[in-house]
């Protein structure tokens, strides 16, 4: 299951939690954006995962509810704890979620396993104000409004932003932003290491039917959303069995050489992040194609090689 389905999924259980009257079919369409399909379908598994779902018909309306009565008592066996923590570890980039608040909390209990076991040590939050960031990013996404804040992209001086918030991600132990742009009118990616002064707003976001998280990542090497570009690059004899192992994005194709090397085709979202997966590779890969690519990375070795000759990379 990927994590675009557990996040959806859970966004479900959430706006169902707490709701004694239910809530209707359309509510759930609206405001989770999804299809009526895709609602039924995750109200089949959420149930047969054992979650008390339960529908009834009010005015000719069907309407769903999570009965948190219905579960039984939480006792997890030592095992079941380890497991709990490591997921917990794992989850980390998540700090400042309720996601990661109720497993805290489940955390925190005092439980039995052949005797009587300490409360669990939770981990403790990261010391940057990446927490209270993620907290306002997600109370925004849930009350449906814009978040403002500061953000220090790559090049250039931090600026505001003001943005309709759509969905988190976690890549690579880092947590990310998927939002539109209000002023830019563009669909963005940020990274929440390094927004800053975060303010929830009052201003309703818009809705965004055309965004669809998995035609917008579907070539991304890592987070990057941007134009498509057909890229190859050549892996030496020394790299090409880990080629898979270690792939650009999932749907590349490879081509293998006479001399044992792989050429790697793929589709990708812009080039930046293709050009460090390339530099990764460090001698045993050559971009080939486009030529955008090729002197993107030239121009970051040639920076390199500058920065321990004391020449200049200008």
């Amino acid at each position: 299951m990927s994590q675009i389905t557990l996040q959806r999924q859970w966004r479900l259980l959430e706006t169902l939690h707490g709701k004694r009257l239910g809530v209707s079919v359309r509510t759930l369409l609206d405001g989770l954006g999804i299809s009526r399909a895709t609602l039924y379908r995750d109200l089949r598994i959420l149930e047969d995962a054992g979650f008390p779902i339960t529908r009834e018909e009010q005015n000719g309306e069907a309407r769903y509810a999570l009965r948190g009565e219905a579960m039984p008592p939480v006792q997890p066996t030592a095992l079941q704890v380890l497991a709990l923590r490591l997921a917990r570890h794992l989850l980390a980039p998540l700090d400042g979620t309720r996601l990661i608040r109720e497993l805290d909390a489940l955390l925190k209990r005092k439980v039995r396993a052949d005797g009587y076991a300490p409360a669990v040590v939770v981990p403790e939050p990261p010391p940057t104000g990446a927490r209270s960031i993620t907290t306002a990013v997600e109370r925004a996404m849930i009350d449906g409004v814009r978040i403002a804040f500061t953000y220090a992209a790559a090049r250039g001086e931090p600026s505001g932003r003001k943005v309709d918030p759509l969905a988190l991600h976690v890549r690579d132990g880092q947590l990310y932003l998927s939002a539109f742009d209000v002023d830019k009118r563009a669909l963005r990616t940020f990274k929440i290491a390094r927004m800053s002064t975060a303010q929830v707003l009052e201003e309703k976001a818009e809705e965004h039917p055309e965004y669809d998280e998995a035609r917008v990542f579907a070539h991304a090497a890592k987070i990057w959303a941007g134009p498509l570009v057909d890229v190859v690059v050549r892996i030496s004899p020394r790299g090409a069995r880990f080629v898979k192992e270690w792939p650009l994005v999932p749907s590349q194709e490879l081509e293998k050489q006479p001399d044992g090397s792989v050429l790697v085709r793929a589709r990708v979202s812009g080039t930046v992040e293709a050009m460090r997966w390339v530099l990764r590779w460090g001698k045993d890969a050559q971009a080939i194609e486009p030529a955008e690519l090729r002197a993107a990375v030239v121009t970051e070795l040639l920076g390199a090689i500058a920065a321990y000759t004391g020449g200049s990379d200008q």
